[in-house]
């Protein structure tokens, strides 16, 4: 950049906010990705299923993901709030040997 350049406020931004990250796909051994975001808008796609990786590699050795898990444990916070203490052991027993 010149000493004459200012940055605009898009720069600015894009510079303190954003990184660029670029690939090439292989149209031979990527097709199945090339397939996958065909006709759809290809930053929002990769995004998408870049997520959707994140949350299956993030699955606990039970199976689930942090945010499953998560829901799960508020269902058991109203179940104990709304049962008594037997009927909580009971369905906690239940949970578990389903889980077996």
């Amino acid at each position: 950049m010149s000493e004459n350049h200012s940055m605009t406020p898009q720069e600015k931004y894009d510079k303190e906010n954003t990184q660029f990250v670029g690939m090439k796909l292989s149209k031979k051994n990527d097709a199945d990705i090339l397939e996958a975001i065909n006709g759809k808008a290809k930053q929002t796609e990769l995004k998408r299923l870049i997520r959707l990786g994140l949350g299956e590699s993030a699955e606990s050795s039970v199976g689930m993901t942090d945010y499953q898990f998560k829901f799960i444990l508020s269902l058991i916070k109203v179940c104990v709030e709304t049962m008594d203490k037997s009927e909580v052991i009971d369905l906690l027993d239940s949970f578990i040997n389903e889980a077996k």
